[in-house]
């Protein structure tokens, strides 16, 4: 299977991940004409109280009211690419990536980007990025394309994972150097020194893994295909299958204010797992499109993101 997958819906929708990286003219409109309820976005990070959110056509939105109000941010350089993914090291210190190769960096919270890396010829998307403050952040994406940065961004050059020409769904890990990345074919490896060197974990599931939580050390949670969640508790040597309400694809995770996990996916759906990662229920089904991100307030609602915009809803019981 080699479609776009990464931050994409599911296999039964991937032509709408092919049209989403497609280029395409940037309508002239002021940022207050735009609907963030009528694009689609692919991530959030959350920042205190500030909340980014990235999506198609380059799109940068800021909120500072819980998801209430969206603000777009300034580039440097506008592009017609999508942006997949956005990840900060520390509140002011961020890095997106998207399609062309494209890779932004911010210094000031995400309210102003500099591009630091495109290439148009580069028609397969980076899918994610990920890294520690201190420490060498990593970008990766479709047919195995895997770069890393050891100066905070800037630069970036390439590095053999042994991932193949597999696509590189997620990362996660901490600053004690733990770190583990899934992808296509239920591809997953593990690092222990920060991603100097890989280990391939040993086959646990066949399908596309699109994303993977670090809950401690040893426990990890890898989600993808048709309802698909795996936990291991001793760093992936060992997994076994969450039973799930829905078999429906999942995309995206956070972890709410008590701790717990939450994912989102096809269909709308809002899961969370038990605190012991022993289950999983369901919280909420927004609409019938797809959700990629999801970002819990203080408040208890929920600020999501995905195939039909930006939205704030209230959580179950709410």
């Amino acid at each position: 299977m080699r479609t776009l997958m990464g931050l994409a819906v599911s296999a039964v929708v991937a032509a709408a991940s092919v049209y989403a990286f497609s280029p395409r003219p940037m309508p002239e409109q002021a940022a207050t004409m735009v609907r963030v309820d009528r694009m689609r976005f692919n991530d959030m990070a959350q920042l205190g109280s500030r909340l980014l959110a990235v999506g198609e056509r380059g799109a940068i939105f800021a909120s500072t009211d819980g998801g209430a109000s969206w603000q777009a941010q300034t580039l440097d350089k506008a592009q017609s690419s999508a942006l997949t993914s956005v990840h900060f090291l520390d509140d002011k210190q961020g890095v997106a990536v998207g399609g062309d190769n494209w890779i932004l960096k911010t210094d000031d919270g995400g309210r102003h980007w500099r591009t630091v890396r495109f290439d148009a010829k580069v028609s397969e998307p980076l899918l994610g990025v990920w890294g520690v403050k201190g420490g060498p952040l990593f970008a990766f994406g479709s047919y195995g394309r895997f770069l890393a940065s050891t100066d905070g961004g800037n630069n970036w050059a390439p590095q053999d994972v042994g991932v193949e020409d597999f696509h590189v769904n997620a990362m996660d890990g901490a600053a004690d150097g733990q770190l583990m990345l899934v992808g296509e074919q239920g591809m997953a490896f593990r690092s222990s020194d920060g991603g100097v060197s890989w280990q391939k974990i040993a086959s646990f599931y066949n399908g596309s893994l699109f994303g993977v939580a670090r809950i401690d050390a040893a426990s990890w949670v890898a989600y993808g295909m048709r309802g698909n969640v795996f936990v291991t508790r001793d760093f992936g040597a060992n997994w076994h299958k969450l039973d799930l309400p829905l078999p429906v694809s999942l995309f995206g995770h956070a972890r709410d204010a008590s701790g717990r996990l939450l994912l989102v996916g096809q269909g709308g759906v809002v899961l969370q797992l038990a605190p012991d990662l022993s289950s999983a229920t369901l919280v909420k089904r927004h609409g019938a499109l797809s959700l990629t991100a999801i970002a819990p307030q203080p408040d208890n609602s929920l600020v999501v993101a995905g195939e039909n915009g930006l939205y704030r809803i209230a959580a179950k019981g709410n």
